[in-house]
């Protein structure tokens, strides 16, 4: 039922086997995280640094990087008072919501600055992107293609758009669907208006002449 949770971890040991297992139950249930690297006094002592130990964690284990990590000294009480805290700003990144309109520029940026990859001897194309649900944030992207799109070039869109989106390493997961369609975006939202009243000035209008036009009557001579 938790929305965020923490995983305690030995600094002094860093990340053991059993916290993964327990780090991958939490991302694959959807659920925001932060890691608490505790007895850091003990693990400075040992010439460990924080810069190092962030980027050897998410080298290490790349499904983590999502995850913020706060390190602090149960004995001292150092960093302690900064879990509260980062915990709030992962549940909050966990109910984001983005427009659509936005999540689309940052497509279109995202394409522009590399070309989608060939999947057999088609080319990716990306329609669209919207927003499905929250909690955590899951965006579906319209395309050509469903299967068969390479992990590179999917971990390549969610570094994009969580750069873009500001959820980098907040602590929410970010998961990416793909959808086949024939439809552009515009098209997409063109089709979805069809039911909506008609445009401005595109009624239709009567014969020339107006009603009287239509009730004239001719005369028999």
């Amino acid at each position: 039922r938790a929305e965020v949770l923490v995983l305690v971890i030995d600094a002094t040991e860093g990340i053991t086997d059993q916290d993964v297992r327990l780090a991958r139950l939490v991302e694959s249930n959807d659920r925001a995280m932060v890691i608490v690297c505790n007895k850091w006094d003990a693990a400075a002592k040992l010439d460990k640094n924080v810069p190092g130990f962030v980027r050897d964690t998410y080298r290490r284990y790349p499904f983590l990087d999502f995850a913020p990590m706060v390190f602090t000294s149960a004995l001292t009480g150092d960093g302690v008072d900064q879990i509260l805290s980062a915990a709030t700003r992962a549940g909050a990144a966990w109910h984001s919501t983005f427009q659509t309109a936005m999540l689309n520029r940052i497509l279109g940026e995202t394409t522009a600055a590399l070309d989608p990859p060939l999947v057999g001897r088609r080319r990716l194309k990306l329609m669209y992107v919207t927003q499905i649900s929250s909690a955590p944030p899951r965006l579906a992207f319209f395309t050509n293609l469903e299967h068969d799109i390479p992990a590179h070039y999917i971990r390549f869109l969610e570094g994009r758009f969580r750069t873009a989106l500001g959820l980098e390493s907040v602590g929410t997961p970010l998961r990416l669907e793909f959808r086949r369609t024939g439809r552009s975006w515009a098209e997409s939202r063109h089709a979805r208006g069809a039911d909506s009243p008609p445009a401005r000035g595109s009624e239709a209008r009567p014969p020339r002449g107006g009603a009287a036009a239509r009730g004239r009557v001719r005369k028999k001579v």
